[in-house]
């Protein structure tokens, strides 16, 4: 008789959420909206602080602008685009690297008390340029033009 092989563990890469765009970044983007707003009104009333050289409204508007907005926008796109090339989706290490920039772009913006206003928006910066530098090869590897404007409309 042979014993049944172990149980694998399934590893990271394997995970749902690092297979399409659309489940770390529409997650993401809605956590990090109610959070925003929790944060937001505590620091208003007084009931906490954020390290951040931004003032509390600023911030809020940005956070909302630049974190859940982009995040959505790179849901989508990560999602579509595979559509529209025919190309497989970006997954695995490459989607938790892209999620990580936008990770440590939020950090960045609320530490910018710490760091500085500029070195926060440098670090912040990173993941829109990673997201069209990947959306714009992923439509140039497929050769397909009609999507290139886009690209345009994102930089």
């Amino acid at each position: 008789m042979d014993s049944p092989a172990p149980p694998t563990r399934a590893s990271w890469q394997d995970a749902a959420v690092l297979s399409y765009g659309f489940r770390p970044f529409f997650l993401a983007a809605a956590v990090w909206a109610s959070l925003c707003v929790a944060m937001w009104v505590a620091w208003l009333r007084g009931a906490a602080a954020l390290p951040s050289a931004l003032p509390p409204l600023a911030w809020h508007v940005h956070e909302l602008l630049f974190g859940m907005v982009v995040a959505v926008m790179a849901g989508f796109l990560l999602t579509a685009v595979p559509s529209w090339t025919k190309r497989p989706p970006v997954s695995g290490l490459p989607l938790a690297a892209l999620f990580g920039l936008w990770v440590a772009g939020r950090a960045a913006i609320a530490a910018s008390g710490l760091i500085g206003l500029v070195p926060a928006f440098m670090v912040a910066l990173v993941f829109p340029i990673a997201l069209i530098a990947v959306i714009g090869r992923e439509i140039a590897a497929a050769g397909n033009r009609r999507n290139l404007p886009v690209v345009a409309l994102l930089v």
